[in-house]
């Protein structure tokens, strides 16, 4: 509320600032054609006030919570944190409201993609002997979660080239998040997942076809912009953006840390505090209607 708030103020101060600024530049008695004019002068080349772009870039994803609990060297320790590069792409319409001032509303397609990697220690029961050693292993996980964006952003010309843009953003989720997980034994000796079955084996993996995130997300995108004219009403935009999301990517949670098991049996841990923001790195074609 209180970015949409900032919004509605911004806004509505600039309108009133350009009213003035109208008065004094355009005196009582100019026709619409003039004053239109006047506005194109100043750096608009159409008389039409409406722009329609779209845009493509990546996402450089960071995730993180906070786990307590965990034994050291525990093999949940890389879930920590994670971060990744997913794509995007999406379009727009800019409505302009006051001179260097517009409305802008944008829908994308927005993939978020994060993972990490680590080394652990655990418990190991050797083949053969049955003794219990350490063993070292790496691991590694991916997540990806895919959403529809909705972003209304306030668009202010700095200057006729430079635009900043600010405003609330939703992210609808489209279906199902997914995950892998795995880990590989890395120490010598005959230490194996699974020992003594049929599935033995120095590996494990496991893919998990749904993740329990919130839906829909909110929160708020930053963007800055630089317009280079292609032609006199097409302009191409490379633009860097910050989406930061006040919704948590997931609810928390309790479970339990089995990497030392069976020495240590199965230890409470807990994860909470689950956050997920993005830098994005965006190149747009920009048509003046």
């Amino acid at each position: 509320m209180k970015v949409i708030s900032m919004f509605i103020i911004v806004l509505g101060m600039t309108v009133s600032a350009f009213a003035q600024d109208e008065d004094v530049l355009r005196p009582r008695g100019s026709n619409s054609s003039n004053a239109r004019r006047g506005s194109s002068s100043s750096g608009s080349t159409s008389s039409t006030p409406i722009i329609f772009g779209i845009e493509a870039g990546m996402n450089y994803n960071m995730f993180s919570q906070t786990m307590s609990g965990l034994l050291p060297d525990s093999r949940f320790a890389m879930l920590a944190s994670g971060n990744g590069i997913s794509p995007l792409v999406g379009a727009f319409v800019d409505i302009e409201v006051a001179r260097n001032l517009g409305v802008q509303i944008k829908l994308a397609y927005d993939q978020k993609k994060f993972g990490n990697s680590g080394n652990a220690i655990i418990d190991c029961e050797t083949a053969g002997t049955g003794a219990i050693v350490d063993a070292t292993i790496t691991g590694e996980y991916t997540n990806t979660v895919t959403y529809l964006d909705l972003t209304p952003q306030l668009r202010w010309n700095i200057t006729p080239e430079l635009v900043f843009l600010i405003g609330p953003t939703v992210h609808f989720q489209l279906g199902n998040g997914t995950g892998t997980f795995s880990e590989t034994i890395t120490s010598a000796g005959e230490c194996y997942f699974n020992f003594g079955q049929s599935n033995q084996s120095k590996t494990s993996a496991i893919t998990i076809d749904s993740i329990g995130t919130i839906a829909p997300r909110f929160g708020t995108q930053i963007d800055l912009g630089y317009k280079f004219n292609l032609s006199s009403m097409i302009y191409l935009v490379p633009k860097v953006g910050y989406q930061f999301m006040f919704t948590k990517l997931a609810e928390d949670e309790a479970s339990s840390d089995n990497s030392r098991f069976p020495s240590l049996g199965l230890v409470p841990i807990t994860a909470t505090n689950k956050t997920l923001h993005s830098l994005q790195f965006t190149l747009g074609l920009w048509f003046q209607l």
